[in-house]
Order: C-alpha cells, then sequence, then structure tokens
C-alpha cells in the first residue's frame, strides 16, 4: 500500500514538473518562429542597430566613441564583442542577432514564469496556455493607433519596440527588478538568494540602459516610506539591495560619461521630431497618451475597489506616471532629438501592462479552471476588447517591421 502511494506521488511529481517543461518548450518555438523575421530585419537597419554595432567595432579595435554619441551603458556592445570573441560568428551582426534571440526568449521566459507563479502554480496545460497567450500578446502590443495609420509611433508612448537593442537588453531585467522590488513588502522566505539576485538585476539593468533604474528606486522608496509610515512592514534590506547598487552604478556612469544634462523643456522633445521626422509628432498628445495606456486604464478602473489595494499594480502604476513625467517634461541637453529621456516612459508602460494583464487574470480566475464567468461580464469583455485593440496595433507594427521597410522611410511614412 505504501508503495503505491510512493508511486502516486511520484507521478504526480514528474507530470507536474513535465507540463511547465513542455510549455516552455512550446513558448520558446513560438517566439523564434513570431520574432524572427522582425529579428533578421531590425538588426541590418543603420538605427539602432547599425549605430550600436559602430560602437562595438570601435571598442573592439581600441577606437573612441564620438563623444556626442557615447552612451556609458555599454552591455549591449560588450555582449557583442564577447559573442563575437567566444562563438563561431562570422560578423558582430550575427553576434547581435544571437542575442536579439536570446534576449527575446529569456523575456518570454520571465513574464511567462510571472504568470505561472502569480496565477497558475500548480500549473495545468489550459492555465499554461492561457499564460503563453498573455505573454505572446505583451510581447506585441503597442499603443492603439488605428485611427492614425501614418503616425503610429512618434508622440505616442511605445509599449513594444523592435529598433533598440539596448531597451531589448532592459526589458527582462527590468521584469525581474520590478518583481523583486514587489518582494520589499511581503515575508521573504528565503531572503538571501532575493538580496543576491536584486542587486546582481540592479546593477545589469543600469549597464543595459538606465531608463528604468532611474524611476523604480525612487518609486519604491516613496511606497517603502509610507508604508513604514502607516506601520506596515517593510524589508528595507531588499530596498538598499536595489537602491545602493542602482545609484552607484549610475553614479560612476555619470562620472565616466559626463554630459550637459538634463533640462526642462516640457514637450521639446515632441517639437523636435515633428520638425524632423514626421509633422504628426507634437500634434493631438492628449488623445496619444490616453490610446498608450488605455488598456491599463480600463483594467484599474473597472476592478477599481481590488486594484486600490493592489501593491505590486500601484508600484507599476506610480513607476509609469514618474517615467511619462520625465518623457514630457525633461530632454537630454544637446541630443534633444535623440529622445533618450522617454525611454523611461516606454519601458515603465510595458511594465505596466504586465502589472495590470497580472491582476485582470486574477480577477478573473475562471480562466484557468474552464470555470463559467457569471458576474462581471462587462467588465471582462470590455477590458478583452481593449487589449485585442492594442493587440492588433501591435500587429500591424510588428508586420511593417518585419516588412524590411527601411528605418528612415518608415520614420517619415509611418512613425
Amino acid at each position: 500500500m505504501i508503495s503505491v502511494i510512493s508511486r502516486r506521488r511520484f507521478s504526480r511529481k514528474i507530470v507536474a514538473l513535465h507540463i511547465p517543461i513542455v510549455l516552455a518548450g512550446l513558448l520558446i518555438l513560438l517566439v523564434v518562429a513570431i520574432f524572427s523575421p522582425v529579428l533578421s530585419t531590425v538588426v541590418e537597419q543603420p538605427l539602432d542597430y547599425g549605430l550600436r554595432l559602430q560602437f562595438a567595432q570601435m571598442m573592439l579595435s581600441g577606437e573612441a566613441v564620438p563623444p556626442r554619441l557615447a552612451t556609458p551603458h555599454v552591455l549591449f556592445e560588450s555582449l557583442v564583442i564577447l559573442i563575437y570573441r567566444v562563438f563561431p560568428v562570422t560578423s558582430l551582426r550575427d553576434a547581435a542577432l544571437l542575442i536579439a534571440f536570446a534576449f527575446y526568449i529569456i523575456l518570454a521566459l520571465v513574464i511567462f514564469g510571472l504568470f505561472v507563479e502569480l496565477l497558475a502554480s500548480p500549473i495545468t496545460y489550459r492555465a499554461g496556455v492561457i499564460c503563453i497567450v498573455a505573454t505572446l500578446a505583451l510581447m506585441l502590443a503597442t499603443p492603439i493607433t488605428l485611427l492614425s495609420p501614418h503616425n503610429v509611433y512618434f508622440g505616442y508612448i511605445g509599449v513594444n519596440v523592435y529598433h533598440s537593442p539596448t531597451i531589448m537588453l532592459l526589458k527582462p531585467l527590468a521584469v525581474i527588478l520590478f518583481f523583486c522590488a514587489g518582494k520589499a513588502f511581503c515575508p521573504l522566505a528565503n531572503p538571501g538568494k532575493w538580496l543576491l539576485v536584486a542587486s546582481l538585476v540592479s546593477v545589469l539593468a543600469v549597464s543595459a540602459k538606465p531608463s528604468y533604474s532611474v524611476v523604480i528606486v525612487p518609486a519604491l522608496v516613496a511606497i517603502a516610506c509610507y508604508r513604514q509610515w502607516k506601520g506596515y512592514a517593510v524589508q528595507w534590506s531588499l530596498v538598499i539591495a536595489i537602491g545602493l547598487p542602482t545609484t552607484l552604478a549610475l553614479g560612476i556612469q555619470a562620472l565616466s560619461y559626463p554630459v550637459a544634462g538634463l533640462v526642462v523643456s516640457p514637450l521639446v522633445v515632441f517639437y523636435t521630431w515633428a520638425t524632423l521626422f514626421n509633422p504628426d509628432a507634437s500634434a493631438w498628445l492628449l488623445p496619444k497618451f490616453i490610446l498608450s495606456i488605455l488598456f491599463p486604464v480600463v483594467v484599474y478602473f473597472s476592478y477599481l475597489k481590488s486594484a486600490r489595494r493592489d501593491l505590486s499594480l500601484n508600484l507599476a502604476w506610480l513607476c509609469f506616471v514618474i517615467g511619462a513625467t520625465y518623457t514630457y517634461l525633461l530632454a537630454e541637453a544637446g541630443r534633444v532629438e535623440f529622445g533618450n529621456i522617454t525611454w523611461s516612459g516606454q519601458i515603465t508602460l510595458f511594465i505596466l501592462f504586465i502589472a495590470s494583464l497580472v491582476f485582470f487574470l486574477q480577477q478573473n480566475r475562471w480562466l484557468m479552471n474552464a470555470g463559467v464567468h457569471r458576474e462581471g461580464s462587462g467588465h471582462f469583455l470590455l477590458c478583452a476588447s481593449v487589449l485585442a485593440l492594442h493587440l492588433v496595433s501591435g500587429i500591424v507594427w510588428y508586420l511593417a517591421h518585419s516588412s524590411g521597410m527601411p528605418i528612415f522611410e518608415m520614420q517619415t511614412n509611418l512613425w
């Protein structure tokens, strides 16, 4: 009898391990199949991959990068050089393509793992398929741009972009960093592990692109201080494990690559884009802003009572508010047209989409369990419909980038 029970327990463990492995393998295949056309195209473009590969070539040969183009975050260039030297690739561009595939797969697995951890543990095939669909939707979604087919980027806050290798590196790191930040407000079973992961990811995020680091630290500290004032427990060791390495890394970057600094000049980036690239870049900014964030807004107000109590969702919203403030009010002196400050708005909106979709699925757990939805069906249909509009717009954006259209033509006729 004991041996039979033991065999059954062993079988359940095998099944529990088998399902996520099969689903993760399926997700990897889908990511490679879906994003191969886009990645193979964008690495050939002169911007931004082309510039970054030029920087990598300069670093490889010991040349100095022109000061106006130099950036302190060189994780992408360093990885390209490492792959080029270690693996049998014929060019730096081939190395960049391998890195792009690797980080898209890592991003997909990180988001999928987050869904499984928060929504579907223990996991079933039904729940796993829903997590896969949600993951791919998040990797494709963009602002709702169906009403402006010739202006689908400038003036909006992007959710997913393909042309930037540095934001591609940052995305999975930002998701992990956000998850670590959320752990600062709950008991930790293994604090040493979380402190190590948080510290390491904090440094890597700054090295990839500091756009999320300059947002998550003030947001995390603000919420930690508020909760401490209200008498709630705060894992200050984790707050420090994120804040201290981030601050030191940012300080080193600032000292190593002195730049002209930031200027407070509301909307100047959008006006500059309108002059240089697309006249519609500075038009209808408020509607574009609303259409950029419509899904998170609809989710929050559809489930307002629960949303107000969800700490992770509100942390994501606070990060986005800070990132959007940077986007609309600040600019980089001497390099306004680069729009480097706007990346904070984009990466925080991407994280907000993830947090909002996690929260939405938590409010509709019947999806995971093949149940029947009886209450709040109007809210569910509204949120799902808005997400579908973001996804359709994202598919249009995806098809444009996979078509091979030159980047400068895309800026003029599409962005």
